[in-house]
């Protein structure tokens, strides 16, 4: 019977819900719905609204936001099916609120850096990784602009970072929910550079992105709309 162990993050006490930090499931599918299981608690981080795992060095790290106590956990996975722990290896504070995602982006140079986006503040933050998987303190923080970052819609009032789309290219794309917006910036020898914008209808409120392949290589798509970027 096959078995797949799913860390599952989520909100706590912070923000008013029942979540304990990161837990254990297995999926088990042994039919075409298959059957999630719940294992044990591996973390009690408080509200790790986001996971991003980085398995691709020798270290098997994941890196969580704790939206509401503006904090940036990177834990060492450890262990097989059987013995699957966390670790807590280094906390960075973020300076922007209510960070709500989390990517992992190689530089120009070949570094690894974690980058946030704040939702409450409007941000983005770059942090250093090191080469044992944990975090070094805050290098960079790129801001969206107040006086342009607002739409129409309630939720739009200012500007709302919410997602961050490395590209294979090593651009790195951010979306801002309230400005109606997708951020492009470019490494420059290690420093993050907001390069250009892509302006989307007004109320389009854009929230998260991924890569779909085209007859023309990758391009991104956004839940709430679509963009071609150069």
């Amino acid at each position: 019977m096959k078995a797949i162990d799913l860390l599952i993050g989520g909100y706590g006490a912070l923000q008013g819900s029942n979540g304990k930090g990161i837990e254990l499931c297995t999926l088990h599918a042994q039919t075409n719905d298959g059957t999630l299981h719940h294992e044990r608690l591996l973390s009690d981080v408080p509200s790790p609204s986001w996971l991003e795992r980085d398995h691709s060095s020798a270290t098997d790290t994941v890196y969580a936001v704790l939206e509401n106590s503006r904090g940036l956990a990177a834990l060492r996975v450890d262990g097989d099916h059987e013995t699957r722990r966390l670790t807590l290896i280094s906390h960075e504070d973020v300076p922007g609120d209510g960070p709500t995602h989390v990517a992992v982006a190689v530089d120009d140079n070949g570094r690894k850096h974690a980058i946030t986006a704040n939702y409450v503040s409007g941000s983005i933050s770059v942090f250093p990784i090191n080469e044992d998987g944990t975090l070094g303190g805050v290098s960079q923080t790129l801001q969206g602009n107040p006086e342009e970052g607002h739409g129409p819609l309630p939720a739009q009032e200012g500007p709302h970072a919410h997602w961050i789309l490395p590209l294979p290219d090593r651009r790195v794309l951010s979306t801002d929910l309230g400005a109606d917006r997708i951020y492009i910036h470019h490494w420059n020898d290690g420093v993050l550079v907001r390069t250009g914008m892509v302006k989307l209808a007004p109320g389009t409120g854009p929230r998260d992105m991924h890569l779909l392949p085209t007859a023309h290589g990758s391009w991104p798509s956004s839940t709430n709309g679509d963009a071609r970027l150069r």
